[in-house]
Parts: C-alpha cells; structure tokens; sequence
C-alpha cells in the first residue's frame, strides 16, 4: 500500500509538475503571443505613423512647390506685362517723337517757303520799284530831251524870226 500510495504521489506530483510545466508553458506562450501582438500592433502603428509623416511631408513638398510655381507664374506675367507695357510706352514715345519731328520739319519747311516767298515778292517788288524808277527816268530823260527840243525850235525860230526882222526893216 505504501509502494502505491508513493507511486500514486509521485504520479500525482509528476501530474502537477506536468500540469505546472504546461500551464508555465501556455502562460509563457499567451505572453509572448500578446507581447508579439502588442509588438505587431506597436509596429504597425510605427509604420502608419511614418507612412502618415511621408505623406503630409509629400504633401507639404507639393504644395510648397505649387506656391513656388504660382509665385514664379504670377512673376512671370507681370515681367511679361511690364516689358509690353515699357515696348508699349517706348513705340508710344517714339511715335510721338516721330510726329513732333514731322510737325518740326513741316513748320520749318513752311517758314522757309514762306520766307522764300516773302524775298521773291520783297525782290519783285523791288525790280518794279527800280523799273518804275528807270521808266520814270527815261521819261523824265524823254521830256527833257523834247523840252531841249522844242527850245532848240523855238530858238531857232526866233532866230529865224529875228533874221527876218531885220532884213525886213533893212
């Protein structure tokens, strides 16, 4: 009985030894099924965190090159209009000048034809004047010349009057 009852403890005892052993085993397996959870799921946190920081960092680099391009875009419009606008005001100018210039030559050219015209009239003027002069002139000469004339008649009329005269009385 007592070889039983030492064969029944110590089957007993191996049976709790076993029963400790396997409960130790699956506590041990339960905890490192859950600290191999808690690692997964720590890890899938990780990896959504840095798949969440890459892409608003994408983002971030994204946008920030849409606002470099808008700023450039808006920038090149406005050089674009500002040289039209300077080629606009700079054919303006030149236009203007070119007119002012035409207007110059024009007023010019009329001051001269003007003043050309006054010294062919001041000059046909003065040919007249000196044609009148020298008509006046030659008719003077012409009256006189007749005048002389008609006083050589005369003289010699009364002298041929005076002949007479005395011949007659002679």
């Amino acid at each position: 009985m007592r070889l039983e009852k030492e064969a029944k403890d110590k089957a007993d005892k191996e049976a709790q030894e076993k029963a400790q052993r396997a409960a130790q085993e699956k506590a041990q397996r339960e905890a490192q099924e859950k600290a191999d959870r808690e690692e997964k799921i720590r890890l899938e946190k990780e990896a959504k965190d840095k798949a969440d920081k890459e892409a608003q960092e994408k983002a971030q680099r994204e946008e920030k090159m849409r606002l470099e391009k808008e700023a450039k875009d808006k920038a090149d419009r406005e050089e674009k209009i500002r040289l039209e606008k300077e080629a606009k005001d700079k054919a303006d100018r030149e236009a203007q000048e070119k007119t002012q210039r035409e207007e110059k030559m024009r007023l010019e050219k009329a001051q001269r034809d003007k003043e050309a015209k006054d010294k062919a009239e001041r000059e046909a003027a003065e040919i007249q004047r000196q044609q009148e002069q020298v008509n006046r002139e030659v008719q003077l000469k012409k009256e006189a010349q007749q005048k002389l004339e008609a006083e050589k008649i005369k003289e010699k009329l009364e002298r041929e009057a005076q002949d007479k005269i005395p011949r007659e009385n002679q």
